[in-house]
């Protein structure tokens, strides 16, 4: 790892499979062309979910890519799983993984892509959160729902509250280093070691227990950072979601994200 990655508030992890079609190029070079702002992509690693690379053969020599490849013990024991249970385990794996990050962690399915300005975005929310509430929170960078038309629901400049009940699809999420530990064991307990619900069942019952014990809670950026890629679904429910949000003109602010440089 470079000395930027280390240095860097936050890093990238992103979930994938060999899949058809395959999404993860396209995912990628969104990710890559967002920084149109000139603030650096931080560290990216991939979160392979199977033994089968064949969709990475081509990306692996990327010095700046770093790959996460699924030992072949550990997919011996879940490859006879259901898909959603080895999807919770892959979840677990990203979550678990020690980063340098200072924030936290960037978590995202491989089939989205980001809005321009997609890193120093979502750094002014978090940013904003950190100053505002509780240390332990996630905060979805993509949602189905759009809170930020109802007034009550608005928090900040560049945040607003998300009903963590009804969370669904985990395309791409921020976590806090200090919620990161909790929401692990948690996942693992709950979707992995007893398979409970989908992870993203799981983790929207974690938000709610932060939220009710006054440690931290679940937050939505005021419009969504990212989107869905075409109209075949990456995830396990067989369904097709977008966000009404995305591309909707980002709020101006004095607030200045932290340099990743």
């Amino acid at each position: 790892m470079n000395d930027n990655q280390k240095k860097c508030p936050l890093e990238v992890r992103i979930l994938t499979v060999r899949r058809s079609p395959d999404y993860l190029s396209q995912t990628l070079a969104s990710l890559l062309l967002s920084r149109i702002d000139a603030c650096p992509i931080p560290a990216i690693r991939l979160m392979l979910g199977s033994l089968d690379e064949e969709h990475l053969k081509n990306l692996k020599h990327h010095g700046d890519l770093l790959v996460d490849v699924m030992c072949e013990s550990e997919w011996t024991k879940i490859q006879h799983w259901s898909v959603h249970r080895r999807l919770s385990y892959n979840f677990w794996r990203t979550l678990a993984v020690e980063s340098a990050a200072e924030y936290g962690l960037c978590v995202c399915e491989d089939d989205i892509v980001f809005t321009d300005g997609f890193v120093s975005k979502l750094l002014q929310a978090v940013e904003e959160i950190r100053r505002q509430q509780a240390p332990k929170f996630i905060l979805a960078a993509y949602s189905p729902y759009d809170n930020a038309r109802e007034p009550a629901r608005k928090r900040g400049t560049f945040y607003c509250s998300y009903n963590a009940s009804c969370h669904y699809g985990n395309c791409c999420l921020f976590i806090s280093k200090d919620g990161l530990r909790g929401l692990a064991d948690y996942v693992k307990r709950h979707a992995v070691e007893n398979d409970e619900a989908p992870v993203d069942i799981i983790l929207g019952r974690y938000a709610e227990a932060l939220w009710e014990s006054k440690d931290g809670g679940m937050y939505q950026t005021i419009c969504s950072l990212a989107q869905h890629v075409g109209y075949v679904s990456g995830g396990t429910s067989g369904q097709y979601f977008c966000s009404p949000s995305f591309g909707r003109e980002w709020p101006s602010g004095n607030q200045q994200p932290t340099s990743l440089g």
